[in-house]
């Protein structure tokens, strides 16, 4: 019996050892979506202007999908299934240039005062 429970014991230790963080991407908002790719554009942009590598653009992009929890290939996928239909990637990319007036507007002010 006692053997039984030190084998118990020993086997939920381990699994609770050894078991990974299995967290699932969060869904992917159109918001979210749209304020992703405008920050994707402010990082390309930024790089070419500062001649930043490969490695510090890769970098800046996995801490952008880190903090709205999704990966780039979730990203990928979504902005691709906009660009399959003209009318949906028209509108999306309205909302973009949008979002990215909104962040231009709130450097500026910050810029200001």
């Amino acid at each position: 019996m006692r053997f039984h429970k030190f084998t118990l014991i020993l086997l939920t230790l381990s699994a609770l050892c050894c078991s990974k963080d299995k967290r699932q991407p969060a869904a992917l908002t159109e918001t979210g979506l749209v304020s992703i790719y405008a920050e994707r554009l402010i990082i390309y942009e930024e790089a070419k202007i500062s001649g930043q590598d490969s490695s510090a653009i890769r970098t800046r992009m996995d801490s952008l999908y880190a903090s709205f929890n999704v990966s780039g290939k979730q990203v990928d996928e979504a902005v691709d299934s906009y660009k399959k239909d003209l009318t949906e990637w028209k509108r999306f990319y309205d909302q973009v240039v949008k979002r990215l007036d909104q962040l231009q507007q709130n450097a500026t002010g910050k810029n200001s005062i």
